[in-house]
């Protein structure tokens, strides 16, 4: 915190509102970066320094944390730093680690902290001189992160007048150019000289001399025109990520196309194309090959004629999310991977990779183009979203559908090159960094859905459409994890059916149904529904809806940065507006891991699928990242399993999974006639056959084995909540063996211990486990009427107990110690 204070003293800590405000302790002119409740005392003296580096008039000033404890947690530690830049006026505030107190169970000052800067906010200039981080505001929900940086630049004209570069030390005749970025071709020295306006209205001139060693690669294309043959380069030898790379003009025809390719050549795979920094000189070209990444650490210059060409399922990855790119590049995207046409009737989905493109140049032969507006009312009650024309140049991480793709794009390079077919083409400055998303709702709060005839729920107007804002995939974990705003669910619009062509059950032998792609792929950290992986790879020009959560501020704003890219395995983007391939799918989490899909076949056989999970760190409360909601209505049929009145499409259960556990299943059917529940998919401990699935039917009291055979029985139309059970077990529990399991105790005084009580029976076994499945106690034959468990190393944390009675009853309970 801060304060005017006696070194080794306390200040004011508590602060309840967001920037700007001056309540509490915050204060006018005061970077925030980050504030919230420290306690550095009994640290060494070198846990918080200040220093400054470099030269009068381009220093920069670092104030550093380093392992600091927080007020009441001594064991979550903060480690961070501020960085001021002299004469530009830009503010970095960087986070190696911040956590939340107590494990945000009950934090110290509600756990708020901000990351901002606040300057004259009375009476001068009222709520204009202040700037936050997205979702770091003092009262956004409790944020917890790692390796992670912000800068604040002044949005004013900079105070830098001017910068020449000469060639060699020598500086008495004409510069070599007079940009602010400068792009050395040769090795040797090069000498900067900038000239900056100060706040008093006098000038400072800097002269700095840099020195370009030969780690710079130039492709000469002796050889091919394959990026991965030594020969190519000069000096010899394919770059690597501390190689800044230059592709000149051409001399030859021969040497005038390097081709990044992953599949030609004798060896495959090939690794990916690295470089430090890429620059492509006028007339050069360089083209990336589909299913291949190219993955620069720092900027991308692409100048005058030069041409940077992505085909279609391509990657340009960065890595620095402070590196600006300068030029245009041009990023082929066929929606349909096997580049087939995109029929006139289908509506694709959007977002560009590219600066200042216009959404009319994606399809020029369409008029049809939208985006999502969910503040528009559209309907009886309450603002619940609605499709908008739209027009002019797409906005950063903004979603639009386009129907059909046709027409000649209205920007080809001069250097021309082959265009696939049924392929939108985009042109201009990548995209890269730190991008921010607003997104909003209506407000509408006329409560849940409630059946067939509902006009509204309170959820319906916090749909949002957005987009990957890169020429490369992103994780869709990655995205969610980090944007605590939005429920942690994906949902993608496959307008090309990739898993509605199945005429062959893919779970049993000798059952076939059919599957209808018209839904949307839904996908969290549980996984796909439609099966698919533990991860999803949003590719580049995708765009797909999230849901607001309903308690979030209305135009706050979701985060896009260059570790969702980086965090895709194998950097894969050719799966556009497609699910995964399961068969290719690894669970390396835990082995037990496991997972079941369900369909749900209509009279009129559409097919409805939902999820069922039991993997690490979910549970069995409904969990943002972990849960998906469903949203079906009376408009079409549909199935979810339910937890705590809420309807779920993907459901993530804890571990360790448990044979007593029971699924509540509900159903809505648009007609009446004969439905069937079968398995469509199973993976982890399911897999084996020894593992029982039965559905119980309650209406007529039936426990079916869904392995051996689909589920098949008549249902009238409408809503059906309490008829069908996921479970494990053929038995159900006589209204005795539910009193016994009932007089057992499982609890925590004083949040200290675990103390365990049986009223009826006397406790046999006992079993402690952690979020992850590993067994921690395993106490056998205790045959006792009470159990004190104190002996949990690292007691702090939470805890799955399952006590089992002398007549094999069985109870299982998430306990919390503090």
């Amino acid at each position: 915190m801060t304060g005017n204070n006696t070194p080794g003293s306390s200040c004011g800590y508590g602060f309840n509102n967001s920037l700007p405000s001056t309540v509490g302790s915050l204060f006018e002119q005061t970077i925030y970066g980050v504030y919230h409740d420290i306690d550095p005392r009994g640290l060494p003296a070198n846990a918080i320094t200040t220093r400054t580096q470099g030269i009068a008039g381009s220093r920069i000033f670092i104030a550093e944390w380093k392992d600091i404890p927080m007020y009441s947690d001594a064991t979550r530690l903060y480690s961070g730093k501020m960085v001021l830049y002299e004469t530009t006026n830009i503010i970095e505030v960087h986070v190696e680690e911040k956590r939340i107190e107590n494990d945000d169970n009950s934090p110290w000052n509600d756990g708020n902290a901000i990351i901002g800067i606040q300057g004259d906010i009375t009476p001068i200039a009222p709520n204009n001189q202040y700037a936050v981080a997205p979702c770091r505001n003092g009262l956004d929900t409790n944020w917890e992160t790692t390796n992670e940086a912000w800068r604040f630049v002044p949005n004013g004209n900079s105070r830098l007048t001017g910068v020449e570069w000469y060639i060699g030390t020598d500086t008495s005749g004409t510069p070599d150019a007079t940009t602010d970025t400068y792009t050395a071709t040769t090795p040797g020295t090069y000498t900067a000289i900038s000239t900056y306006s100060t706040c008093g209205g006098s000038t400072v001139t800097l002269t700095d001399e840099v020195i370009i060693t030969s780690d710079r690669k130039t492709w000469n294309g002796s050889v091919n025109s394959n990026w991965y043959s030594d020969s190519n380069w000069t000096p010899y030898g394919v770059p690597t990520s501390a190689d800044c790379v230059t592709i000149p003009n051409p001399v030859t025809t021969s040497n005038r196309s390097p081709i990044v390719d992953k599949f030609s050549g004798l060896i495959f795979p090939f690794p990916s194309a690295e470089a430090r920094n890429l620059a492509l000189l006028s007339s050069a070209y360089l083209e990336i090959e589909s299913k291949t990444e190219l993955i620069i650490q720092d900027w991308v210059n692409v100048q005058n004629t030069g041409v940077l060409n992505l085909k279609s399922s391509s990657s340009l990855i960065q890595v620095d999310n402070f590196a600006t790119n300068s030029g245009e590049i041009y990023m082929q995207r066929s929606p349909n991977h096997d580049e087939s046409i995109v029929s006139n009737s289908e509506y694709v989905y959007w977002s560009s990779p590219v600066a200042n493109f216009q959404v009319t140049d994606i399809s020029p032969a369409s008029s049809q183009i939208y985006n999502w507006t969910p503040t528009v009312a559209n309907g009886t009650a309450g603002n619940h979203g609605q499709w908008l024309s739209a027009s002019g140049t797409m906005t950063d991480g903004t979603g639009y559908i386009v129907r059909g793709l046709g027409g000649t794009p209205t920007k080809i390079p001069a250097t021309t090159f082959a265009i696939s077919n049924n392929t939108a083409l985009f042109s201009g400055e990548p995209n890269n960094g730190i991008i921010t998303k607003s997104i909003f709702h209506g407000g509408w709060n006329g409560g849940s859905y409630n059946g067939i005839g509902d006009t509204a729920t309170n959820e319906d107007d916090n749909w949002n459409l957005i987009g990957n804002p890169y020429p490369s995939a992103i994780s869709a974990n990655a995205f969610t994890n980090l944007n605590t705003n939005i429920n942690g669910t994906v949902y993608v619009w496959p307008h090309k059916s990739t898993y509605s062509a199945a005429t062959v059950d893919p779970f049993y032998e000798d059952y076939a149904y059919n599957y209808d792609g018209n839904d949307y792929i839904e996908h969290n950290n549980t996984g796909s529904n439609p099966p698919g992986t533990n991860d999803f790879f949003i590719s580049s020009g995708q765009a797909f809806f999230v849901m607001m959560n309903h308690s979030a501020t209305s135009g706050t704003s979701v985060t896009f940065n260059n570790s969702m890219r980086q965090a895709v395995s194998s950097y894969n983007n050719d799966t556009f507006f497609r699910t995964m391939d399961l068969e290719n799918d690894t669970n390396t989490d835990t082995l037990e891991s496991c997972r079941i899909w369900l369909d749900l076949i209509s009279p009129n056989d559409i097919t409805n699928t939902l999820l069922v999970g039991y993997v690490p760190e979910a549970t069995n409360s409904f969990d943002r990242l972990y849960d998906g909601y469903d949203f079906s209505s009376g408009d079409n049929s549909g199935f979810y399993s339910i937890v705590e009145d809420q309807t779920l499409s993907i459901q993530g259960r804890s571990l360790p999974f448990l044979q007593e556990d029971t699924v509540p299943l509900g159903i809505i059917a648009n007609e009446t006639g004969n439905h069937t529940i079968a398995i469509n998919t199973l993976d982890g401990l399911f897999t084996t056959e020894s593992q029982n699935i039965y559905i119980e039917d309650t209406a007529l009291n039936i426990i079916h084995d869904i392995r051996l055979s689909p589920y098949t029985f008549t249902m009238d139309e409408g809503v059906h909540n309490d008829r069908f059970i996921l479970r494990y077990t053929n038995e159900t529990l006589s209204v005795n063996q539910l009193d016994d399991i009932n007089s057992v105790s499982i609890v925590t005084p004083k949040n200290e211990y675990i103390k365990i009580t049986s009223n009826k029976n006397l406790i046999k076994d006992i079993v402690v486990y952690d979020l992850l499945g590993r067994i921690l106690i395993d106490r056998k034959n205790s045959l006792k009427s009470e159990v004190i468990i104190n002996d949990i190393n690292n007691a702090s944390g939470a805890y799955i107990v399952k006590v089992i009675l002398v007549n094999g009853l069985q109870k299982t309970q998430k306990v919390i110690l503090k």
